[in-house]
């Protein structure tokens, strides 16, 4: 399972989504040192500028990033059936592009405030993506040279 290059890719991408749970993507600074965080569950403050927007972006940020995680623990052990496994890459590469979707639609919401201080685990979810592909790539490389092997036959 981890002599492939593939697994490492998974893991990679595991240890980043992982990561996100734990840090902040930003601070926001609102009224007089008040601030928000926003971290991978939503908003996190003394104030709440947008009541609606951190009620959605509490539950839909913890629900998709649940889900992301929990895809990729099972793509990891899904190494002996690699067509499953390539669509299990594929469906965690379409949550995480949709999760970006969500990320830009908050960053277009807090424009309006000049103090916006940004984190490095905002860099997190696009190392998941990117390793996510690759891992895809290699997978489907892998399930290529199987089938060229059996037409040998």
């Amino acid at each position: 399972m981890l002599q492939r290059v593939q697994t490492i890719y998974l893991l990679i991408s595991l240890i980043a989504i992982i990561l996100v749970f734990f840090f902040p993507f930003s601070e926001i600074i609102a009224y007089k040192n008040l601030f928000e965080e926003f971290v991978s569950a939503g908003l996190d403050s003394k104030i709440i500028l947008y009541p609606l927007a951190a009620l959605f972006s509490k539950m839909s940020l913890i629900i998709l990033f649940s889900i992301i995680l929990l895809m990729n623990i099972i793509s990891i052990f899904l190494y002996k059936d690699r067509k499953l496994q390539m669509q299990i890459c594929l469906y965690n590469l379409i949550l995480i592009f949709i999760f970006f979707i969500l990320i830009s639609y908050y960053v277009f919401i807090f424009l309006e405030f000049e103090n916006i201080k940004y984190s490095f685990s905002v860099v997190l979810p696009l190392i998941a993506f990117v390793s996510i592909f690759f891992a895809r790539k290699g997978i489907k490389a892998d399930e290529k040279l199987i089938r060229d092997s059996d037409r040998i036959r």
